[in-house]
């Protein structure tokens, strides 16, 4: 086993079958790390919210819920750049599962009195 330090509060983490992918919350602003498999090195870095809770990977984008603001930020997995911002429901105030079905991305909403599952 190796274990590998990372900074900040840690929720979530994706592979995209070349790279690790792992959110940092409320930590440099909210980034989203990719870290090379092989060394453990951090690659990069990329900033998507100061609340990123949890890390999806489609096979080309990684999808980082933010609960602050009820957003998700798309990334592309082979560079970075920032793909899309989408909407989550304003009444959600957290995040649960995630998951893709090979066509969608699937991203549970929890809410004081009601739950609800955004489909993008």
């Amino acid at each position: 086993m190796t274990n590998v330090p990372l900074a900040g509060l840690n929720i979530g983490s994706a592979f995209d079958g070349k790279n690790i992918w792992v959110t940092t919350l409320f930590t440099n602003s909210g980034q989203l790390l990719r870290l090379d498999p092989n060394s453990l090195s951090t690659l990069n870095s990329y900033p998507v919210g100061n609340s990123a809770y949890g890390a999806l990977c489609d096979g080309a984008n990684v999808w980082v819920p933010n609960d602050n603001d009820a957003s998700v930020y798309v990334v592309r997995a082979s560079d970075g750049a920032a793909v899309a911002t989408l909407q989550r429901p304003v009444s959600s105030i957290g995040v649960g599962t995630m998951l893709f079905d090979g066509t969608h991305v699937w991203i549970q909403n929890l809410g004081e009195s009601v739950n609800t599952l955004s489909r993008f």
